[in-house]
């Protein structure tokens, strides 16, 4: 090939599905699912759209996030390290308003679908996650500790 996604005639000649003939030079363009990677020339093969919602990639909305997930107590997780993914603040529960609904799973790499959350109204642990948000570095692998009914982060 001369030039990418451009064939000449006899190349594409036994492929007619394939081709459209642009102008008397005999030049054929080749109708293919990929495009150019303009950062380092290369070609980089696109999924065709199969029509579901996971296919546009929309991102979540952040004034309406809510965790699809097991529910679980801070008890059951003390002394055991896990991965905090993110955190909806000024949740209002029966037990009390501005309360911290976190998201958590036990390896980095799990699902979603394995996820657990947990409600907290520690001032360590939502002062913890203030920061983390700050600096954009979720996630986070944290040792859940517990000193009485106080609860944190280590």
């Amino acid at each position: 090939m001369l030039y990418p996604g451009v064939a000449l005639r006899h190349e594409t000649e036994t492929r007619p599905n394939r081709r459209a003939i642009i102008g008397g030079w005999g030049i054929t363009e080749l109708k293919t699912n990929s495009v150019m990677n303009e950062n380092n020339n290369t070609r980089k093969e696109q999924q065709e759209d199969d029509g579901s919602l996971s296919f546009l990639a929309i991102p979540q909305d952040e004034g309406n996030k809510h965790f699809n997930c097991r529910e679980t107590t801070q008890q059951k997780l003390i002394n055991l390290t896990f991965w905090v993914c993110d955190f909806i603040e000024g949740v209002k529960t029966k037990f009390g308003a501005e309360r911290f609904l976190v998201k958590i799973k036990k390896n980095r790499d799990d699902k979603d679908s394995e996820a657990e959350k947990f409600f907290t109204n520690s001032s360590e642990i939502k002062y913890v996650l203030k920061e983390i948000k700050k600096r954009n570095a979720f996630p986070r692998r944290v040792t859940m500790r517990a000193s009485g009914t106080r609860y944190y982060f280590e």
